[in-house]
């Protein structure tokens, strides 16, 4: 079932909506959190804007740092894998290595 405000002709995610691959879709998702300058807030959301360009950030911030990690084990992987001590820390992805915490979702 989806929902929508009264008077939208069509989902503003409607792009998301059957997908025919889940690649397709994380990078549709991903899209959405990276690149939030090309979305502008309807007026009555205007007060917003600086929460919204915060949380942008964090997201953005904890999806391009959880690239280079992924590019870090790559790396130590081809490398022969190194010692113990070398070993690349494991990243939290469910806070984004830490960039998506509470405090921006509060406004804090």
């Amino acid at each position: 079932m989806l929902r929508m405000r009264h008077g939208l002709e069509e989902s503003p995610f409607q792009t998301w909506l059957g997908q025919p691959s889940y690649k397709v879709l994380v990078s549709l998702k991903r899209n959405f959190f990276t690149h939030l300058e090309h979305r502008n807030p309807p007026p009555g959301f205007e007060d917003f804007r600086g929460w919204l360009w915060d949380l942008h950030l964090s997201f953005r911030r904890g999806m391009r740092s959880g690239e280079i990690h992924e590019q870090l084990v790559a790396l130590q992987q081809c490398q022969g894998g190194g010692s113990e001590n070398e070993a690349v820390p494991r990243f939290d992805d469910e806070a984004l290595g830490g960039h998506v915490t509470h405090s921006p979702l509060i406004g804090a």
